[in-house]
């Protein structure tokens, strides 16, 4: 049993506020790292190429990958008086800011070899980190969260916070025009820090559901036992193919802005902000509304009817810029106005659904292992990423967006709806019912 057993709101928040640094690190790299480097100055002179860049990034995935079902199992297994996750998360919060706000600080101010050995280094300590510090982090919802009604509204808080961080990354581009890159990725590391001490601060390991014995389980049996369980290879395979759109939309949401309202990359860097604020106002919108979302119509439910709604609006972009008698920038806010729907729905039930599927694997293992379902899905999530950025920059790249031609960013949109509809097709034939209590 849990030494406490009430979580209430203040630390439910408090917990919440730790995926806001989580977002703002991951997505300043997803987003503006590879423009970074490959993007030329005034002189015609870049720090990489784009293949190079995201080659780099794409290594420091990898080791993501491969670390983060290691980092599970570990994870579950420790055993002392802080709990199974703290100890990850107070050593690793430190060198993950560090190691971020250096990637923004390459040896040489062109092309070179020093170039990309720093960002391959830089990358893969960064995503190492990065990844034993989240994934004992979320592993913790599922933990101290032990009911639907509380899980709902820690994953409305947790999104919450998961959207600002992206979103601020709008900010952070008008940080770097303002002040340089390089004091761009200390703000962001400064800020993020914030986030992994409050964390640290809300004392959760008080609230684990603690296991006094060792686990019976060795690593490669746990990782196999998991990947067995037909209700997570449904939700990851579904969840995977979903980022593969989601990325893609991510990526493509500057070029197409750029291409709509004729500005520069970085002009359009700045102008999204604005746009991803109003998308995550109309998401935050959704969020108290969840718990009674979720008692009435299920988790499967909404899950399903968050990408039957992005199916519906990915399509929608290529007609933005074009309808009479309306401005471009209107038709985008009202767009992305609209997008904040799903949005809100799929920040919030993914991460109930595999609180769910673990419920269901303790009851069918006899052992709870909470880090290492979060751990396994991490390679095909990661995948997903990095599937989603090489379509939507080749798209992009191959139509010449930086051009001011539109036909690429607009069949990125048509290219995300396709990958969200694939991920509802490979969710259909899911069927779990949860265990946990509704309330």
């Amino acid at each position: 049993m849990a030494r406490d057993t009430t979580l209430r709101l203040p630390r439910i928040v408090a917990y919440g506020y730790g995926h806001f640094g989580i977002s703002l690190l991951v997505e300043a790299v997803l987003i503006l790292l590879v423009h970074f480097y490959s993007a030329k100055d005034k002189a015609g002179v870049a720090l990489l190429s784009v293949g190079a860049a995201t080659l780099a990034v794409g290594i420091g995935q990898a080791c993501d990958a491969v670390a983060a079902p290691i980092v599970g199992m570990l994870s579950d297994r420790t055993r002392n008086r802080f709990g199974r996750r703290v100890p990850f998360i107070a050593l690793t919060a430190v060198p993950v800011c560090v190691a971020f706000a250096l990637l923004w600080s390459p040896p040489t101010r062109s092309e070179s070899t020093a170039n990309m050995v720093h960002l391959i280094a830089l990358c893969s300590v960064f995503y190492i980190t990065y990844c034993a510090l989240t994934v004992p982090y979320l592993s913790w919802l599922s933990d101290i969260a032990r009911t639907n009604r509380d899980r709902a509204l820690a994953s409305s808080v947790m999104a919450f916070f998961n959207v600002l961080g992206a979103a601020l990354c709008g900010g952070a581009g008008w940080v770097a025009s303002k002040l340089g890159y390089a004091a761009m990725g200390w703000v962001c590391a400064v800020v993020a820090f914030t986030s992994f001490a409050t964390v640290l601060a809300a004392r959760l390991h008080r609230y684990e559901y603690s296991a006094t014995d060792e686990p019976k389980i060795g690593f490669v049996d746990s990782f196999r036992h998991t990947w067995r369980n037909p209700h997570f290879r449904v939700y990851v395979a579904s969840f995977a193919v979903f980022s593969v759109g989601l990325r893609i939309l991510l990526y493509d949401l500057p070029w197409l802005a750029g291409t709509i309202l004729r500005i520069g990359r970085t002009d359009a860097e700045i102008a999204v902000g604005p746009m991803q604020a109003c998308c995550i106002g109309v998401a935050v919108a959704t969020f108290p509304l969840m718990t009674r979302l979720t008692k009435r119509f299920g988790k499967v439910a909404l899950y399903r009817a968050g990408l039957v709604a992005f199916v519906i609006l990915g399509p929608q972009f290529l007609w933005v810029g074009h309808l009479p008698g309306i401005s471009p920038r209107a038709q985008l806010y009202a767009l992305m106005g609209l997008a904040g729907i799903p949005t809100g729905l799929m920040f919030v039930i993914p991460y109930t659904i595999l609180a769910d599927i673990i419920d269901y694997d303790e009851a069918r293992v006899g052992q709870r292992r909470d880090a290492m379902y979060f751990g396994a899905q991490g390679l095909p999530i990661k995948l997903g990423w990095l599937g989603g950025l090489a379509v939507a920059g080749s798209l992009c790249d191959f139509f010449d967006a930086a051009s001011g031609e539109d036909l690429g960013p607009r069949l990125a949109c048509l290219a995300a709806a396709g990958f969200v509809l694939i991920a509802l097709l490979l969710f259909r034939k899911f069927d779990l019912r949860p265990i946990a209590p509704s309330e």
